[in-house]
């Protein structure tokens, strides 16, 4: 078994664990995310119909906060501050650094994968 897989789910016992408690939405996403890499659909409406919330509420927090992902991500995830401080203090040159050892096209802001000889790769943002 790997260590690195996903839990599988129990929609109902995450819930109680947080006493089915709306208020703790976004340690409860955090937890799905551990489980299961990404927040599906499913795992949104479920949440609503336990928390007792809009779906969309639920929807848009898991959209709002980047550590959040709606669909499967790759493996590992690199992000690169944007902020001017960072970008001062060298982080543009490194994520250019990172690109070219990795022989990768940022695609910036678009949603595509990478792919390197055609396998897929972590999307960077």
């Amino acid at each position: 078994m790997n260590a690195d897989a996903p839990v599988p789910l129990d929609l109902r016992a995450l819930v109680a664990r947080h006493r089915g408690d709306a208020s703790r939405l976004v340690q409860i996403l955090r937890d799905v995310m551990a489980a299961e890499g990404h927040v599906s659909p499913p795992v949104i409406t479920g949440l609503a119909r336990a928390l007792g919330v809009p779906r969309g509420h639920v929807e848009g927090v898991v959209g709002f906060y980047s550590f959040f992902a709606a669909e499967p991500r790759g493996r590992f995830r690199v992000l690169f501050s944007d902020n001017v401080t960072d970008e001062l203090a060298g982080s543009r040159e490194l994520r250019e650094h990172m690109l070219r050892s990795f022989r990768l096209d940022t695609g910036f802001g678009t949603r595509r994968l990478f792919e390197r000889d055609g396998d897929p790769l972590p999307r960077i943002c």
